[in-house]
């Protein structure tokens, strides 16, 4: 009895907490649904509800203005160009994902209301100086200092677009195991017990088809297998090597299973075209180069400052990270 009103109660606890949080939820729903529309009317935003209407998201980015906005506020405007970049990025991102393409009226409508509802709960943010207390602070000092960091990059770190065609063609020959298929294995593999494989055997080395003769005594289908030949078990590894295409194998038994193989086809190692690798090769060498001219640039200013390490506090702060590292 003890045992079930326990149960009971906790059950109970888990449900009131499901109601709680639901009821929260709705409330935080409704207070932002509020605040939002105040935002509107304070930063009186307007909408072109025509040329929105009419905007086709099909056409090309460049068949659109700056200077055709398509929202206004008291702090700026929205031009359609600038809200198509965003309609694209969302497409992109759902295409990429794996998502259904979303209706054109309801994509418009979903990513105009999260411009306007991120615009204006940043401005407001900022009138009510939330970055400057906790715990917005730190956050806010963050991505302050890292956007000025990354804008730093840009005019420090020039001339990654300079990489030519020669430098991929170099890069590709030296690194060509890097884009190489690898040798594959075609073949059929049928498990069971001694005495089944070696009546399969015997009707499939007359002539028979193994994935049928197999079917037909097991009650199942056996797949074909398409496999790495460097990722095959040694011991399946030496009886493939030990077969033409089209021979099956001697009765043998790996990791505890008896088996026949039937090799099917050995598909060899084959480089895959440089034109279809060169994008790629061409974003490794950007960041080497960039790499490259970060370090050299952070040498110069080393080099230029006088820099005074502590390094009592750096033992002890570097055995104190070792320790909760150890602990975690």
């Amino acid at each position: 009895v003890t045992k079930v009103d326990q149960g009971t109660n906790e059950d109970f606890a888990r449900v009131r907490l499901r109601i709680r949080r639901k009821l929260w939820q709705e409330q935080e729903d409704r207070l932002t649904v509020e605040l939002l529309k105040k935002l509107r009317e304070k930063y009186k935003v307007h909408i072109d509800e025509d040329r929105l209407e009419t905007l086709d998201i099909d056409a090309p980015l460049d068949s659109f203005s700056d200077d055709d906005i398509l929202i206004t506020t008291s702090r700026g405007s929205i031009s359609a160009r600038q809200f198509m970049i965003q309609i694209q990025n969302q497409r992109r991102f759902r295409e990429k994902n794996g998502f259904a393409p979303e209706d054109p009226g309801r994509l418009k409508a979903r990513v105009l209301t999260g411009i306007i509802d991120q615009t204006l709960t940043t401005w407001e943010s900022l009138d009510r100086g939330y970055e400057k207390k906790p715990p917005f602070r730190d956050d806010y000092l963050f991505y302050c200092r890292h956007h000025l960091i990354m804008n730093l990059e840009k005019r420090v770190l020039t001339g990654t677009d300079t990489i030519n065609r020669q430098q991929i063609e170099q890069y590709y020959q030296q690194h060509i195991k890097e884009f190489t298929k690898p040798e594959m294995v075609r073949m059929v593999i049928v498990e069971g017990s001694r005495k089944e494989l070696q009546a399969l055997w015997a009707e499939a080395v007359t002539g028979g088809d193994l994935r049928k003769l197999a079917a037909e005594r097991f009650g199942h289908q056996v797949p074909v297998r398409e496999v790495p030949a460097d990722h095959l078990d040694p011991v399946v590894r030496k009886v493939v090597n030990s077969l033409t295409p089209g021979e099956l194998s001697p009765i043998f038994a790996v990791k505890g299973h008896v088996s026949l193989l039937q090799l099917l086809q050995l598909i060899p190692a084959s480089p895959v075209p440089l034109e279809r690798v060169e994008k790629r090769i061409r974003q490794i060498l950007s960041r080497q180069r960039q790499e490259e001219q970060r370090q050299a640039f952070l040498a110069k200013l080393r080099a230029q400052s006088s820099i005074t390490v502590d390094e009592k506090a750096w033992r002890q702060l570097k055995q104190q990270l070792e320790q909760e590292d150890g602990d975690n």
